[in-house]
């Protein structure tokens, strides 16, 4: 769902575009840089974000 409203609001986005892969790569790089919090959901195997971190790595 992230990816899928970062392209309505961009429809040029394309995260090979930064250097990845896959879009999961990049959430994985974000929550390295502290800048998302995800979980892998159950069902589905894909990530959720559940948190955004503002600069400094606090929690928004």
């Amino acid at each position: 769902m992230v990816k899928q409203t970062m392209i309505r609001k961009n429809p040029a986005f394309n995260e090979s575009y930064y250097g990845f892969s896959t879009f999961s790569k990049l959430l994985e790089d974000a929550a390295k840089q502290k800048i998302v919090t995800l979980e892998r959901d159950e069902k589905s195997g894909t990530y959720v974000i559940t948190a955004l971190t503002e600069e400094g790595g606090r929690a928004a």
